[in-house]
C-alpha cells in the first residue's frame, strides 16, 4: 500500500527565516573592503539557487548575479574549502588570482529548473539528467536532493572530483517530482511512475548543512 508524500513547502514564514538568518551572516562593510582588496569575495546561495556577495542587501531576484556565463563558470569550479582559511565558509571556487568563499543556505549546487528533456538545471545553464534512482531525501529538513554526475568522464566538475555530491532541487520543482513519491508499509519513500519504482535513500550526512547553514528545525 502507498501513501502519498507531502513536499517541505516554503511559506511566507520559511521565506521570512531565510532573510533574517541571511541578514545574521552579513558581517560589517569594514570586513569585505579589507579582503575585497587582495581580491578575496564573500558570497551566499540561496534555497532557490540564486547566488549573491554575502555584504548584498535585501537578496532578491534584483540584488542576484544573474549572468549565465559567469555563473556557469562561478558553480563549475566549486569545490570544498580546504584553503585552511575562513572555514565558516564550506565552500571555495577560485577565479584566476580571485579567492571567493561560499556559505550556502543549503548546499552550492540547486537545480532551479527541470527541462522538457528530463534535465535538471543549475547554476546559469549546466544540466544534469534527472533519473529517480539518484533522489535523496533529507532526514533532518524534509528537503529532496538529486546526485550530480558528470556529463563524460573527463567533465567532472570540482565538486564531483571531491567525491560523491548532491544538488539541493529547488521546491517548486520539488514539489512536482514529489507528487510521484509514496511511502510503502515498510515505511520505505519510493518514486514510482509508468516505467518503474526506484527507492528514495536518505542524503549522505556529510551532504547535510547543519554546521554551516540554515537551521531547519526552527522552521
Amino acid at each position: 500500500q502507498l501513501s502519498h508524500r507531502r513536499c517541505a513547502s516554503s511559506g511566507d514564514d520559511e521565506t521570512r527565516y531565510i532573510e533574517e538568518w541571511q541578514a545574521k551572516c552579513i558581517r560589517p562593510n569594514s570586513f569585505y573592503e579589507l579582503h575585497a582588496s587582495s581580491r578575496t569575495y564573500f558570497y551566499s546561495v540561496d534555497l532557490q539557487g540564486r547566488l549573491f556577495l554575502e555584504e548584498t542587501s535585501p537578496k532578491n531576484i534584483a540584488t542576484s548575479l544573474k549572468s549565465d556565463k559567469f555563473l556557469d563558470f562561478f558553480f563549475s569550479q566549486i569545490r570544498p574549502n580546504k584553503t585552511g582559511k575562513f572555514e565558516e565558509y564550506p565552500f571555495f571556487s577560485p577565479c584566476g588570482k580571485e579567492s571567493n568563499y561560499i556559505r550556502p543556505a543549503c548546499l552550492p549546487i540547486v537545480f532551479h529548473d527541470l527541462t522538457p528533456s528530463n534535465s535538471l538545471v543549475y547554476a546559469g545553464t549546466l544540466l544534469q539528467k534527472f533519473h529517480p534512482s539518484n533522489l535523496r531525501t533529507s532526514s533532518l529538513s524534509g528537503r529532496i536532493f538529486h546526485r550530480l554526475f558528470p556529463s563524460s568522464p573527463s567533465k567532472k566538475s570540482r565538486m564531483q572530483k571531491s567525491g560523491e555530491s548532491y544538488g539541493l532541487i529547488k521546491s517548486s520543482i520539488a514539489g512536482k517530482i514529489a507528487e510521484n513519491i509514496f511511502f510503502k508499509d515498510d515505511g520505505g519513500m519510493y518514486y514510482v511512475d509508468d516505467e518503474g519504482e526506484w527507492e528514495v535513500g536518505l542524503l549522505p550526512d556529510d551532504q547535510e548543512s547543519v554546521s554551516w547553514g540554515l537551521p531547519s528545525s526552527s522552521i
